[in-house]
């Protein structure tokens, strides 16, 4: 099977293009009163034609154009499959980092697929590569995201942040308006990547200074 019909084959089964909902599940019964089908998602008609033309772009071997396309798609409606593709289509650029990044995001989002054994080698792989340069790939997400990444007290990005850093000892801190700043220090191993979620607690509402007690006026003596 070629590359093209590989990526449409896989999108199709993420069941994210089923535009019409007879499409899942039994057949429905006859339905007398002719009720109008609802009009179509225009995200995921939008989805669809990026990710056909990225699958082409992929297939011409237009790998970077192919990424902007799935990703663009990827932001109107979140599928497997678009990960998936971000990946392969990184790998063929030589770029282990990003390939690794894509590959490991696609199994977040589909632990069950069919093709974990595949992929996880694939993983194995990149950080193999990664390994060799010293190097090993970090991310950091929070629950809510969007927080401020300091790594080693470096500014490095919001999360769901995912970089390469020299394995070790690393201090990161979280910042979020209207939450509480969150410390901690992970230990990147040399060998494999590392995945930490950080829950973020709101800060807690400031009370008001209490209300100065007022002087009591003397009474003259008469």
């Amino acid at each position: 099977m070629s590359r093209l019909p590989r990526l449409i084959l896989l999108a199709s089964l993420t069941g994210v293009f089923a535009l019409d909902a007879r499409a899942q599940g039994p057949e429905p019964q006859p339905d007398t009163s002719e009720a109008p089908e609802p009009p179509p998602d225009p995200n995921k008609v939008r989805a669809k034609q990026l990710f056909e033309q990225g699958a082409q772009a992929y297939a011409q071997k237009h790998y970077k154009d192919a990424i902007d396309l799935f990703l663009s798609a990827d932001r109107l409606v979140q599928s497997p499959a678009f990960p998936y593709n971000i990946a392969k289509a990184y790998r063929e650029m030589g770029d282990t980092a990003n390939a690794l990044r894509w590959a490991r995001e696609y199994l977040r989002r589909s632990p069950e697929a069919a093709n974990r054994d595949e992929v996880e080698g694939d993983i194995s792989r990149y950080e193999v590569r990664l390994a060799e340069k010293g190097v090993m790939q970090l991310t950091v997400r929070s629950s809510p995201s969007g927080a401020t990444v300091l790594i080693n007290g470096e500014p490095v990005g919001v999360t769901p942040w995912t970089g390469e850093r020299v394995p070790g000892a690393i201090n990161v801190l979280l910042r979020l308006r209207g939450y509480e700043e969150r410390a901690q220090t992970l230990d990147l191993g040399a060998e494999h990547t590392l995945d930490v979620t950080v829950p973020l607690e709101a800060e807690s509402a400031t009370p008001p200074p209490p209300s100065p007690t007022p002087t009591p006026t003397p009474t003259p003596t008469p």
